[in-house]
């Protein structure tokens, strides 16, 4: 039950990645898509710390959720407005807005996993909320693009009324936590990150983890940015198409192993689950630089299961890491990786694209999308095989 708010949280992040980008593709090239649609991740650099740490401060574990209630207030307003109002001068700083409070939110989150449950059922922890996320991906994907053609503003809207709901019920949920004190300091924010950049610099698994964990989110979130647009822009498909479809096709690999990865990893090792993974989603992203034949179709479950694992095993991975303190400053760290991701990402593939145009024309360089998330992937190994496989 502690996964419910992945499930608002990922279709309100995901309607505005995936379809946004159909409304800036008319104002402006994709460059300027990729950096509205993830430079807003910049926040990430201090937001996710700063609100881990305060989280840090709550008396109890259910004390956490006081501070979600102004992050989703941020986020619910800027998706309605962004929806309301389709002008560049009032999208981009609402885009601002909903990452203001969706990276506020993500730390005092996920801090209540390692919080309550055991390190040995991280993987199934996580594989519970990968579930309530791939779900809310689905509905997004596929519903959004319905709700888009029956009323532009409608899916925002929706999205909005998505992140109150479910964070009311996540707070009725935790509420039989109050009793239950969080081990942890209570410390000033200056201090927390002096003692945090000594952790990173004398733990390596995490360093490389936080690192990989990065390129991840920038394969994931150019992924959401431009999907759309390579089938629409660059293959000349309609959006019907791509919700009706390619988004389904892609649901088969997400539904089936959101819920199995972390079990597989807890009884395998993450290490050995998450680099059979990488590997499969880094390799697979690179087919349709060489080829879009409709045959390619046929392995896009395969590759989005890897993605799912992906998703899934990340934070999994960090819990095993983590001692019994500052799990919100650790949560903290995770979404600063998380967001330096969301931020680099799009706004690379989006560069990518235009400087590929020349050289995919038949696509009108949208194949470039896949190089740059095929590499994402494979630098992402080069830090990940770092880890002990041991340590997670």
């Amino acid at each position: 039950m502690l996964g419910i708010p992945a499930f608002g949280l990922t279709f309100a992040v995901t309607t505005l990645t995936a379809y946004l980008p159909v409304f800036l593709h008319s104002l402006v090239n994709p460059i300027f898509v990729g950096l509205i649609i993830g430079g807003e991740g910049i926040f990430s650099l201090f937001i996710p710390f700063i609100f881990g740490v305060l989280s840090d401060r709550a008396k109890t574990v259910a004390g956490r959720w006081h501070y979600l209630v102004p992050a989703v207030g941020a986020m619910a307003s800027a998706l309605i407005l962004m929806g309301l109002i389709r002008h560049l001068a009032v999208i981009a700083p609402m885009v601002a807005l909903f990452y203001l409070g969706y990276f506020a939110y993500l730390a005092p989150y996920w801090a209540t996993y390692p919080d309550i449950i055991d390190k040995a059922h991280a993987g199934r922890s996580r594989s519970a909320e990968s579930v309530w996320r791939v779900t809310g991906a689905f509905f997004a994907l596929v519903g959004s693009g319905f709700l888009l053609s029956a009323w532009k503003p409608l899916p925002f809207i929706v999205s909005a009324g998505l992140v109150v709901t479910v964070t009311l019920i996540f707070g009725w949920i935790i509420k039989g936590y109050y009793r239950t004190p969080i081990k942890t300091e209570d410390r000033q924010v200056t201090t927390a990150a002096r003692q945090s950049w000594r952790l990173l610099k004398s733990h390596s698994n995490i360093r490389n983890l936080l690192i990989a964990n990065a390129l991840w989110n920038a394969t994931l979130q150019s992924i959401q940015a431009f999907t759309v647009l390579f089938f629409t822009q660059g293959l000349h498909r309609s959006t019907s198409f791509v919700s009706g479809v390619i988004f389904p096709i892609a649901a088969i690999g997400l539904l089936i192993m959101a819920p199995i990865s972390g079990k597989l990893a807890d009884r395998y090792s993450h290490y050995r689950v998450l680099l059979i993974a990488c590997l499969i989603y880094g390799l697979g992203d690179l087919l349709p630089v060489f080829s879009q034949a409709s045959v390619i179709i046929l392995i896009i479950p395969l590759v989005s299961g890897a993605a799912a694992t992906v998703m899934t095993l990340p934070y999994a991975a960090l819990m095993r890491l983590m001692g019994k303190e500052h799990h919100g400053a650790l949560s903290g760290l995770f979404g600063v990786s998380r967001g330096i991701g969301t931020f680099l990402g799009p706004l690379l593939t989006g560069v990518t694209v235009v400087v590929a145009s020349n050289i995919f024309k038949s696509t009108n360089g949208w194949a470039g999308m896949w190089l740059a998330c095929g590499l994402f992937m494979l630098v992402s190994l080069l830090f990940f095989m770092r880890l002990s496989p041991k340590a997670i």
